[in-house]
């Protein structure tokens, strides 16, 4: 009878919950954000910068979770990329939708006339 090799230790595999979380929240309420805090009389001023601030951070998360993801899969940095391009595409794609959504349901009762 053959004896089989001792099982090789078990690598602690780093959680993924927060990074997901961050993620979710970076690509639907941070697009929303110019909408949300616009209705104190800001006149828009506000919305550019924090549009770019929920690029940024969906790009941060992306990015992280991506690495992640990859690290538990132990795929290479073409797998971190083809990650970081998914997770950014399907980020900006759910903002564009939170942020088109908040226009048409905030946007008119702030009136910007």
């Amino acid at each position: 009878m053959s004896q089989l090799p001792p099982p090789l230790p078990t690598q602690d595999k780093p959680p993924v919950t927060l990074p997901w979380i961050l993620w979710i929240v970076s690509s639907t309420l941070l697009p929303a954000s110019p909408f949300l805090f616009d209705n104190k009389g800001i006149d828009g001023a506000a919305g550019p910068p924090l549009i770019l601030l929920a690029l940024v951070c969906q790009l941060t998360c992306s990015i992280w979770l991506a690495r992640l993801i990859a690290q538990r899969r132990n795929l290479g940095v073409g797998g971190v990329i083809a990650f970081v391009l998914v997770l950014m595409a399907g980020s900006v794609a759910i903002g564009m939708a939170s942020f088109f959504g908040a226009c048409v349901t905030i946007g008119p009762a702030l009136n910007f006339h």
